[in-house]
């Protein structure tokens, strides 16, 4: 099984890799991640030196096994993806000839963040005919949730995320990358399926089985 994750920035592998070890539990599973913008602005706005996130994010995917050959980074600027989307288009068809995905995780379609619209419009443009395609959810970007594909998780995954957000030093402020809530909301998508944790993600196109 052949795993895409698509991170328009630093942080975003967050929310596509409780499906990653899911899959790792259940077998082989093969993971590539693109991250799309090394945030710098974001770094500098913050006071930091600008490749401080992405530094981070390097600490965070090691941090949970994830050795450094799976991601490849780009530098789009944040928030002018739509000036880059031919570029980031090309990226994906390169990623599409040259690992062919099975599955590939992207923003979903109600994510509002323009960065995320364009990865989204892309990946559908690319991937619509050759993967199965998974929009993951940012609760604080979305005006209604369209989760329809749910995935247990247990203990040790749920650390595995705490861990990863852990690392993110420039985003300890953020509310979202709190224990408390990534617990909680693990815990709130595992009621609507009678687990104790779980993920949701939107169920774009779906081609084979998992």
């Amino acid at each position: 099984m052949k795993l895409l994750l698509l991170a328009p920035h630093c942080d975003d592998e967050m929310a596509g890799l409780p499906l990653y070890f899911y899959l790792q539990r259940r077998g082989n599973v093969e993971l590539k991640i693109l991250s799309f913008s090394l945030c710098e602005e974001t770094a500098q706005s913050l006071g930091y030196q600008k490749y401080t996130i992405a530094q981070e994010e390097q600490a965070a995917l090691f941090s949970i096994g994830v050795p450094s050959k799976n991601i490849r980074t780009f530098q789009f600027p944040v928030r002018r993806f739509s000036e880059h989307r031919q570029a980031i288009l090309e990226e994906l068809i390169k990623v599409r000839t040259d690992f062919s995905p099975d599955i590939v995780l992207a923003p979903n379609s109600s994510d509002v963040h323009q960065d995320h619209q364009v990865v989204h419009n892309e990946v559908l443009r690319c991937f619509k005919n050759s993967a199965t395609i998974f929009g993951w959810t940012y609760p604080w970007n979305t005006f209604y949730e369209k989760n329809n594909v749910f995935f247990e998780l247990d203990e040790i995954m749920v650390e595995k995320i705490i861990a990863f957000c852990a690392c993110f030093k420039t985003q300890k402020h953020k509310r979202y990358m709190q224990e408390d809530f990534i617990r909680a909301s693990f815990t709130t998508i595992g009621i609507k399926i009678g687990k104790l944790y779980a993920a949701g993600y939107q169920c774009i196109r779906f081609r084979g089985v998992l």
